[in-house]
């Protein structure tokens, strides 16, 4: 065997028994998430989603860059009663007053001065250490906390610091 090749060789399958291989490595389809890009035989770009079978033209959040993602609009954190701060895209501007329409498409109207602006990427992740976070503003802070709880996951740190939201819920 050639130097050359024993080297390709051991490039492509590791030096020691710990290393791991290339045809062992595993894909996890949860960092693809559920859509996939494809394109038809014309050439043009279309999104499946392979966990409902839905497809579409538009290219899904999930896939978009973060440039991508803030280019669509400007977004404001606005004030909820319930929500402390909730995300909103900005529709228009009149003297003092903002339109806005929430993610949940709820159309609002609300003081300039109460809404912070915001990147939309940043709703993009939460993490488990609130000091990963791109911005360490009390909104973005409130809704990974908000976002983490909904998945069930009550513990949250930041830095060496652990934060546990109470499970336990109040019936209705």
């Amino acid at each position: 065997m050639s130097r050359g090749r024993a080297s390709s060789l051991t490039a492509a399958i590791g030096d020691g028994p710990d290393d791991e291989k290339w045809w062992e490595a595993s894909v996890s389809t949860e960092d693809l998430g559920a859509w996939r890009a494809l394109v038809t035989e014309d050439g043009v770009d279309y999104y499946l989603n392979i966990e409902t079978n839905e497809t579409q033209w538009e290219k899904p959040l999930e896939l978009m860059s973060d440039a991508e993602i803030n280019d669509q609009g400007e977004w404001l954190w606005v004030p909820s009663s319930t929500d402390v701060y909730i995300p909103a895209k900005l529709d228009s501007t009149k003297g003092d007053k903002v339109r806005v329409t929430t993610t949940d498409n709820s159309s609002l109207v609300v003081k300039k001065s109460l809404t912070m602006k915001m990147k939309r990427s940043y709703l993009q992740r939460t993490t488990t250490d609130l000091t990963l976070l791109d911005d360490l503003a009390a909104p973005l802070i409130l809704h990974n906390l908000r976002k983490r709880f909904e998945k069930g996951d009550i513990y949250t740190n930041i830095g060496n610091i652990l934060i546990s939201i109470n499970p336990y819920q109040v019936s209705k």
